[in-house]
């Protein structure tokens, strides 16, 4: 059961009434509960008798949505949209996969799933070549009535979304959710910094190879600082590369803490299951590249380690 919040239900108002010609993007702090938004006005097109899509752009996301989508509209409403599931096409609800939908994208005898609204999560990320000139053109030919969420409405270097979203919807913010008591105050610890003098900016963003081997003599300072501060807590932890990740993560275990690292090099089966072992607690620390820096849904974790330095305002905020 989810609680009602003021700020979630202005959010869902706003949308409702927005008109069918406009993309607006609801903007707000990771923490926020954005799927639980974006399924309530799931639910509010399904009583209407409307079709709705929650596009998702990778795995681990698509099985959270899927599964708060359900447990608000209704398991036997819901289908996913993904390769190498079964999709229940008939549904009035569909966690679509846009990984799927671009290796569809101009194959005219597959079926896509046209909806009437559709949300476009993790919008930050949804503006690649493929999505802007074969996906959500789409969408549009089909007057489907389109809005976004994100935590940062910009890509990672900075440049805005504009030439799709029209404008952005501010829901709340960090310092209002720790002041309603929706969000935990943070105690920061800063430990020894890489020398990046000689680390190139690509993008807006520091060159990842250049950086992960700026990082590397300091993979043993992360352990300790981490075992002096915060050795009790369910911790994730960001890295730079897979090189880094499974140094850290080595480290780790050589020091007798239960870890798993978390990289697109794993197949999806097994990142599916260090997920479910991570939040059931039988992995204390999660050591990760990307992969739960957009919409991971984890409440027991009270540590995170920034092993990975950034200049990219959106990579911090999420």
């Amino acid at each position: 059961m989810f609680e009602d919040r003021q700020y979630q239900t202005d959010a869902i108002d706003y949308i409702i009434n927005e008109p069918d010609d406009r993309r607006p993007i609801l903007c707000a702090p990771t923490g926020s509960g954005k799927t639980v938004v974006v399924a309530k006005i799931a639910k509010h097109y399904l009583d209407q008798g409307k079709t709705f899509g929650f596009l998702t752009p990778r795995e681990e996301i698509l099985w959270q949505n899927h599964g708060v989508t359900q447990e608000i509209c209704g398991q036997s409403n819901v289908s996913v949209f993904k390769s190498g599931e079964p999709w229940r096409s008939w549904l009035p609800i569909h966690i679509i996969s846009w990984p799927t939908l671009r290796a569809r994208a101009g194959k005219e005898h597959l079926l896509w799933p046209d909806v009437d609204v559709l949300a476009i999560d993790e919008a930050h990320l949804s503006l690649s070549h493929m999505m802007v000139e074969k996906v959500l053109p789409h969408y549009l030919q089909t007057k489907t009535k389109i809005f976004g969420v994100t935590a940062t409405p910009a890509r990672k270097s900075g440049k805005g979304l504009g030439d799709f979203f029209t404008h952005i919807k501010n829901v709340t913010s960090v310092r209002q959710l720790i002041k309603d008591g929706y969000l935990a105050p943070c105690e920061y610890w800063g430990g020894k910094m890489a020398d990046l003098t000689a680390v190139q900016v690509v993008r807006g963003d520091y060159n990842e190879k250049q950086l992960a081997a700026a990082s590397a003599p300091l993979v043993g300072d992360v352990i300790d600082n981490w075992g002096r501060l915060a050795s009790e807590r369910h911790t994730i932890v960001f890295a730079v590369n897979v090189a880094h990740c499974e140094a850290l993560t080595e480290r780790f275990r050589t020091a007798g803490v239960s870890v798993a690292s978390l990289h697109i090099h794993k197949t999806p089966e097994r990142r599916r299951q260090i997920n479910e072992e991570f939040k059931r607690g039988d992995i204390q620390v999660l050591v990760n590249v990307t992969i739960a820096s957009y919409g991971y849904d984890a409440p027991s974790v009270d540590c995170i380690v920034l092993a990975r330095p950034t200049k990219s305002v959106v990579l911090w905020l999420q």
